[in-house]
């Protein structure tokens, strides 16, 4: 652009890159609100999972289900098994990655998680030895909780990244055409 209007235009692309970042980010947001599983324990819960792959099973120190209060500080001794429709067993561990999240007023701690190759329907039991009933907590359960988050933030910081971009090669055009067209404009000789 020649004129200064390249220079007024400049900020549209950082508004519009941050603009796609906060998108993806409440997208994420409301992602991972809808597709919690939340349940008390120790308990067992029915789950129809429509994806194969890793579920992470957290532990809300102190969490609201159907607005009564859950607090346990830990869930030293509990123990939690899933088993496919048929029968099987799928295997329960330790988390690769430890994670935690906030989500509005829940916030919890990854403590297992276990993975499955095809969807369908599961049950998870968790129980203390010896059929104790205390203390009561909540576990909630996601999937892919870490790659979902990663990729919101890789994708927010590329879209923000590319706006930057945009702006400065806009800026920088705009200036070394005004530039170019300065030195190419005729001078006009000064009269005495």
């Amino acid at each position: 652009m020649t004129s200064r209007l390249g220079y007024w235009l400049a900020p549209l692309p950082v508004l519009l890159g941050l603009a796609l970042a906060a998108w993806l980010g409440l997208s994420e947001y409301a992602m991972l609100r809808d597709t919690i599983i939340r349940f008390v324990a120790p308990g067992a819960v029915d789950l129809t999972l429509d994806e194969p792959g890793s579920y992470t099973i957290f532990h809300e120190a102190d969490g609201v289900v159907d607005g009564r209060l859950y607090s346990a500080p830990t869930v030293g001794g509990l123990q939690v098994a899933v088993t496919a429709a048929d029968g099987s067993a799928v295997a329960v561990g330790a988390p690769s990655i430890s994670s935690s999240y906030t989500v509005g007023s829940h916030s919890g701690k990854s403590v297992w998680s276990f993975e499955i190759a095809r969807p369908g329907r599961y049950r998870l039991v968790a129980a203390y030895p010896g059929g104790a009933a205390e203390p009561r907590t909540v576990l909630t359960i996601w999937r892919g909780f870490v790659g979902g988050l990663l990729k919101t933030i890789l994708g927010a910081l590329a879209a923000m990244f590319v706006g930057f971009l945009g702006t400065l090669l806009l800026v920088l055009t705009t200036y070394f055409r005004r530039r170019r067209l300065a030195r190419l404009a005729p001078t006009v000789p000064q009269s005495l």
